[in-house]
């Protein structure tokens, strides 16, 4: 695993005012019944990033074998680049490698340094023997990812996930907007009904989901200037907008979470100095999270600090 080079401070949690009704600091939830939402976040306890997932819809090859793949929205307050349009510090969860910096970032969002030695790509710094990666002999094709599990990952010479594999050969395939890199499907030949669309229509990324029963949900994303503002679900019942804003300054980071039932969460940060000679000389840190539960209930304080 990639050893993050900026931590040097451990982490202390202190819990000023909490109440067992509030918002959760580990799950997104509502005081309202009706509402629920497929959203998560916390505070990295190793790094004091911000980090946020929405589930967008599954998609599988064969029912029984798979593979089966949940496409995800992730937000990381750390990271500084925009690498499939959605804004900066979000991306999919989708592995990719970033030939600049010789990084390979996986679906679960570990990230490893390849080192290549003899000519033969190699994990830097691996501990767990739990995946493996070599070149690709296939046209096109840069790496290929094993995983302990039996899933095979392809990577094509730009570094984006092309194709998740079974030990029987049932691959869910990846496309992609060839000027832009943007996703535009996951498809597979084996389950043809079962897939995933990604497009733009009036002006919202438009992600569809489309099942084995013949229904499909629709999730609205607004992207405006490299900042993701609004998730929308419009025909899914049950659910409602998420709204986010962010700060001012070069690193945009989320300081608020709108939730439709009309609570929220508030974020503030704090600049950590990194060791000296890094690319960078601080880093933010979440300092403070406040999660009001609204409808007249208490709200839940955490203060972060970095001894």
């Amino acid at each position: 695993m990639l050893a993050p080079w900026y931590i040097q401070r451990l982490l202390i949690l202190v819990l000023v005012s909490a109440s067992a009704a509030v918002l959760g600091h580990s799950q997104i939830t509502s005081k309202a019944h009706h509402y629920h939402s497929p959203g998560s976040l916390h505070v990295d306890s190793r790094t004091g990033g911000l980090n946020y997932q929405y589930e967008l819809g599954g998609v599988t090859a064969e029912p029984q074998r798979g593979p089966h793949f949940i496409l995800a929205l992730r937000y990381n307050s750390l990271d500084t680049l925009d690498p499939h349009g959605l804004g900066i510090g979000w991306s999919f969860n989708l592995s990719r490698y970033d030939n600049t910096s010789q990084q390979l970032i996986l679906s679960n969002s570990v990230k490893h340094r390849v080192e290549f030695i003899d000519g033969n790509p190699q994990l830097q710094y691996q501990k767990l023997k739990n995946i493996r990666i070599q070149y690709s002999s296939r046209p096109g094709m840069l790496f290929e990812i094993t995983h302990k599990s039996g899933l095979i990952e392809y990577l094509n010479n730009r570094g984006w996930l092309t194709q998740q594999c079974n030990a029987y050969g049932e691959c869910l395939d990846f496309s992609y907007d060839e000027q832009s890199g943007e996703l535009t499907r996951i498809s597979s030949r084996s389950n043809e009904v079962n897939r995933i669309e990604v497009s733009m229509h009036g002006g919202y990324r438009v992600v569809q989901a489309d099942k084995v029963d013949g229904s499909h949900y629709e999730t609205h994303l607004a992207v405006s200037q490299q900042k993701l503002s609004l998730i929308a679900t419009p025909n899914a019942p049950n659910t409602g907008d998420i709204g986010f804003s962010y700060t001012h300054n070069k690193n945009r980071l989320i300081n608020e979470i709108h939730l439709p039932d009309g609570s929220n969460y508030t974020v503030e940060y704090t600049e950590l100095p990194v060791p000296t000679g890094g690319p960078v000389s601080y880093v933010p840190a979440v300092s403070r999270l406040f999660a009001y539960a609204g409808q007249g209930q208490p709200g839940e304080e955490t203060l972060y600090c970095y001894v």
